[in-house]
C-alpha cells in the first residue's frame, strides 16, 4: 500500500487564522523591505554617478566660462 502524506503533513491542513495572518504579513513585510533595499541601492548609485558626472564636467564648464569671459572683455 502506498504511503500518502496527509494534508496536515503538507502544511495545508486547517490552520488558525492568526498564524496564517502573521506569516502572510511577515512575507509582505519582507518583500517590502527587499524592494526598499533595491530602491536604496539604485538611489545611492544614481547620486554617486551624478556627482561623478558633475565632477567630470567641471573643467569643461570652467574652460567655457573663461572663453566666454575673454570674448566679452574683447568686445568691450
Amino acid at each position: 500500500m502506498l504511503d500518502v502524506p496527509s494534508i496536515e503533513g503538507l502544511g495545508l491542513g486547517l490552520m488558525p487564522a492568526e498564524p496564517f495572518g502573521q506569516y502572510f504579513n511577515g512575507t509582505v513585510v519582507a518583500a517590502k523591505e527587499e524592494v526598499l533595499h533595491i530602491v536604496e541601492i539604485v538611489g545611492v548609485t544614481w547620486i554617486v554617478l551624478t556627482l561623478k558626472l558633475v565632477r567630470f564636467c567641471e573643467p569643461f564648464a570652467a574652460a567655457h566660462d573663461a572663453d566666454s569671459h575673454a570674448s566679452l572683455t574683447s568686445i568691450a
